[in-house]
């Protein structure tokens, strides 16, 4: 009888460990333990490099006035044998208007800052032309070249409006013309080279 009383106490026994046994295993398959959450990481840069729209353009070189500057295959250049600073940089299409960027170098021998060069120009015409001087829109600081420079925008030019841009560097001042992006059904394409104008412009480098 004693014997038959430790077999039952020794099977309640067992019993016992494995259900203890079985609890934490299911305990543990499901409350599996938390992995700590990396730290989130910075998203890559995109990869898209932005297109050079000047690449493969030709280049005009001045050793005269010391600067380069690109311009598109469809372009021509056009000097002035009167006046050497005088370039011309010139979109043409046949039966329209040439659309075109005027590059011309003045001498600056008293070094005016590009802001001073325009004050005088402004107060000149303002003295000189009955209409009340140079008629523009808006008148705009801006950085060529690294250097600062002043642009009178919308400037009244017979049958259109055009942007003009004084860049002062030493004893020399550089002036660029040319037509606002504005429709215009006699002129090549405005807008277009309006945009390919500044896209020239900012491709000016100068030499020293």
């Amino acid at each position: 009888m004693k014997l038959e009383s430790r077999k039952i106490i020794f099977l309640i026994i067992v019993l016992a460990v494995l259900a203890t046994g079985y609890w934490f295993w299911q305990n543990r398959s499901f409350n599996p333990a938390i992995n700590p959450t990396p730290s989130a990481t910075p998203a890559e840069p995109s990869s898209e490099a932005s297109l050079d729209e000047t690449a493969g353009w030709k280049i005009f070189r001045s050793e005269i006035y010391g600067y380069e500057i690109k311009y598109p295959l469809e372009w021509d250049y056009n000097t002035d044998q009167k006046d050497p600073g005088l370039y011309w940089l010139v979109h043409t299409v046949d039966t329209l208007e040439p659309f075109w960027l005027s590059i011309r170098v003045f001498d600056n021998p008293g070094k005016l800052s590009s802001k001073q060069w325009v004050d005088k120009i402004l107060s000149e015409n303002q003295k000189l032309v009955d209409s009340g001087g140079i008629q523009y829109k808006e008148r705009k600081e801006l950085t060529v070249a690294g250097l600062p420079a002043d642009e009178l925008y919308g400037v009244m030019a017979y049958d259109r409006s055009d942007e003009q841009i004084y860049l002062a560097k030493e004893d020399k001042l550089f002036y660029f013309n040319f037509p606002v992006a504005d429709e215009n059904p006699n002129l090549a394409d405005p807008v277009g080279n309006n945009k390919k104008s500044w896209l020239i412009i900012n491709t000016l480098k100068f030499l020293k």
